[in-house]
């Protein structure tokens, strides 16, 4: 069976807990100047080009799903894709080579080779590490989580070559139920020293509240030798706000080089309602107490979006403001989120690209996917080609619209900020339900919490995996379903101009601040964009380690910045917008951590395996 949890509206201090009352989202005030959208042009004459398309995973009565979370990896003959039940494998013309339930493929690494009575399979990520080995191997992810034993688990598995075909002799499980918390949203990055998996740690007990980030680092070394007995792992708490680190996929990286995280956040909040992204620089890679250095780059102000219409039915949830995709190349950092400023907006999906070549990251791009009043675009993803290319995906919905899957992207020396016309991969066909066996849930309903941008090895093209409706009727009364398809394309840019100027929100500087509790970074934004840290580090961790213990400096103000407008639509900033360092004396290795209330979200898609 399904389990499905609301989206968690954490408390604040001090407040009761309204249990009479259905969670719901909630708003956070601006706190920054609005930004400026302008709507796409017509959407012709499209350089974006599609040359394999098929249907990927779809909804499976005998494993309910009500929603898929689609991900897919590619590597040089063969495509592999997982939903929240399903893993399958593909050749590059589409055709079916292998489907496994998870409970079947992770079968090697539960006990006797069974799920756990009452475990919950959920959150798959798969990836192609083109660095590890000789010709790079397939990587997957999945959470094992059990709330009747109250225990939590990553899953990892390491392809034995490029060939996942030729199976996967490397996998762990690795508990992540440290003092009293379980992991949620795994996200998956690597580079060519290590696999990085980054979780949300809720509380098991009361009204779940968020605990902590977890980084855990992997040694690529250890993981592609094909013997589970060299396995070699670290693992480091980071305090709130620290939420939804998404790992970069590091194209390129040298051994040695930084890794780099993603994550939207607010002083004081997590996961929206800011006008800054923290830009995570990874060194010590591979100690037991690695160096974590954060930049506050400015950005556009965000918040959580709206949910969005479709023909016919209730409206759709698209999520929250949490960094869905990161990847670099050549000093290149692009990331993606879905987002609202102004609130007669849609949710719109918004893509950022930071220059990490200097001291501090710099914001060099950025847009959102504006297609025009009452059209909601969402769940985006990312990728950054050999060329140079950016490759994207999103789904789009309105009233008069199913959800439908659209391509982008923007070729290498286009205009800041411009994207090429969208096209569409695979329209919705019909309105989206999901039943369960009491019955049709209703609104609104939950579409995914990501989809996926891979690049080919082989020719440096796109894939891309996402969500469409399909018209599969309604099952039997007392029965699951769900009318969800994935569908998978490869595309290409091919035009040196871009056709359209995606909505670029001008960037604004607000007032924001933020005290934390207990043994932890405090920083505060005043309006003219200074960050001032401060620190103490007495923190030991339950293993005796002490924590990292460097002083945090004082930082310096941002550039000014300015919206400055382009016959093209877009807009970028008149002066680079400079990242702020700061250090952690908190950062340690996992133990016991003080809980420090949090209004952010949760969102558990939740696929129990028996």
């Amino acid at each position: 069976m399904l389990l499905n949890f609301p989206r968690f509206s954490w408390l604040r201090p001090g407040a009761a807990p309204r249990h009479s009352e259905r969670p719901r989202r909630r708003r956070r005030p601006a706190v920054s100047v609005r930004p400026i959208f302008e709507l796409l042009e017509d959407r012709t004459l499209s350089s974006v080009d599609m040359s394999v398309n098929f249907n990927g995973i779809g909804f499976d009565p005998r494993v309910a799903a009500d929603l898929p979370d689609t991900i897919l990896a590619v590597g040089p003959s063969q495509v592999v894709e997982a939903t929240n039940r399903d893993i399958a494998f593909f050749d590059k013309a589409g055709n079916s080579l292998s489907t496994q339930h998870l409970k079947t493929f992770w079968a090697p690494v539960l006990p006797n080779n069974l799920p756990v009575p009452g475990d919950i399979i959920t959150d798959p990520k798969v990836a192609f590490d083109e660095l590890a080995g000789p010709a790079g191997r397939f990587i997957v992810t999945t959470f094992e989580l059990n709330f009747a034993t109250q225990d939590s688990h990553l899953l990892l598995a390491v392809s034995n070559d490029a060939n996942p075909l030729d199976g996967f002799k490397e996998m762990h499980r690795i508990s992540t139920a440290e003092n009293g918390t379980f992991g949620d949203f795994p996200q998956l990055g690597w580079d060519a020293d290590a696999v990085y998996v980054t979780t949300n740690q809720f509380k098991f007990n009361g009204h779940m509240p968020f605990d902590h980030a977890l980084v855990m680092t992997f040694a690529t070394s250890t993981l592609t030798d094909a013997d589970n007995s060299t396995f070699t792992m670290s693992a480091v708490d980071r305090l709130p706000p620290h939420f939804a680190m998404q790992p970069a996929a590091m194209h390129g990286a040298k051994a040695g080089d930084p890794m780099y995280f993603v994550e939207s956040m607010v002083p004081g909040g997590s996961s929206g309602g800011g006008g800054f992204l923290d830009i995570v620089q990874m060194t010590d890679k591979l100690s037991a107490t690695p160096t974590f250095t954060d930049f506050k780059v400015l950005v556009p102000h965000y918040n959580h979006p709206p949910n969005a219409d479709q023909p016919g039915g209730v409206q759709l949830d698209t999520g929250d403001a949490r960094i869905l995709s990161a990847a670099w190349r050549d000093g290149r950092l692009v990331a993606t989120l879905t987002a609202q400023d102004d609130p007669t907006q849609t949710a719109q999906a918004r893509w950022y690209e930071f220059n990490t070549s200097g001291t501090a990251p710099t914001l060099t791009q950025t847009g959102s996917i504006d297609a025009g009043p009452g059209v909601a675009t969402y769940l985006p993803s990312i990728n950054i080609a050999p060329n140079g290319n950016l490759g994207l995906t999103f789904v789009e919905s309105s009233a008069s619209q199913y959800l439908t899957i659209y391509l982008t992207g923007q070729k290498a020396g286009a205009a800041a900020g411009t994207l090429q016309a969208p096209i569409v991969a695979k329209a919705g066909e019909a309105t989206l339900r999901v039943f369960r066996a009491s019955g049709e849930l209703g609104g609104p309903l939950r579409t995914g919490d990501y989809s996926g941008v891979a690049i080919d090895p082989a020719d440096g093209s796109f894939w891309a995996g996402n969500e469409y409706t399909n018209t599969t009727p309604p099952p039997p009364p007392g029965t699951r379903g769900a009318n969800w398809g994935t569908w998978i394309s490869q595309f290409t840019i091919s035009a040196s101009n871009p056709i359209i100027a995606v909505a670029a929100p001008s960037l604004a500087q607000g007032s924001t601040n933020s005290g934390a509790q207990g043994r932890t970074l405090l920083f505060i934004a005043d309006s003219l964009g200074t960050i001032a840290a401060t620190s103490t580090a007495d923190a030991v961790s339950a293993n005796g380690v002490q924590a990292d213990n460097r002083a945090a400096p004082i930082a310096s103000n941002f550039n000014s910045l300015e919206a400055k407008a382009r016959a093209s639509g877009a807009a970028q900033p008149a002066a680079a917008s400079n990242g702020i360092p700061y250090s952690h004396a908190l950062d340690s290795p996992t133990g016991a951590r003080p809980r420090i209330p949090q209004r952010s979200q949760l969102g558990l898609d939740l696929i129990c395996s028996n």
